[in-house]
């Protein structure tokens, strides 16, 4: 949830937009391995805690869901958008004939982004009880 917050601060700074989405996109890409690391090591210590039986809790569910969600968002999205912004240069995308597809493939990251935060506030929320 953080690299949103960020990220609004970033566009709101009044720091071009360009540098903005660029220093955003780089926090997203950091935000991407931190969390498909923690949630590696949480599914392989519950198979290794509960072997078997690690099929059955909805924690190793959530875990595996969300490395899979990272992976899209990082391994399928991302790349997309990056050929977006690339084939948009020299100009902003904002003012390019992909801002409509740029957009679109934004608000695919963003819902998955915002799911990846829910799952990862439950998971937490889980380990606390």
């Amino acid at each position: 949830m953080g690299a949103f917050v960020a990220s609004y601060v970033l566009f709101g700074s009044g720091v071009e937009k360009v540098l903005a989405g660029t220093l955003a996109n780089r926090l997203f890409y950091a935000v991407h391995w931190i969390v498909l690391i923690s949630a590696a090591y949480l599914v392989l210590h519950s198979l290794w805690m509960l072997g078997g039986q690690s099929f059955k809790s909805s924690f190793f569910w959530s875990s595996l869901l969300l490395i899979v969600l990272v992976c899209i968002g990082h391994y399928g999205v991302q790349p997309i958008m990056d050929a977006l912004r690339h084939k948009a240069m020299p100009f902003d995308i904002a003012q390019s004939i992909f801002r409509d597809r740029f957009y679109a493939w934004h608000g695919v990251a963003s819902v998955l982004y915002v799911v990846e935060c829910v799952i990862a506030l439950v998971l937490v929320n889980n380990q606390r009880h």
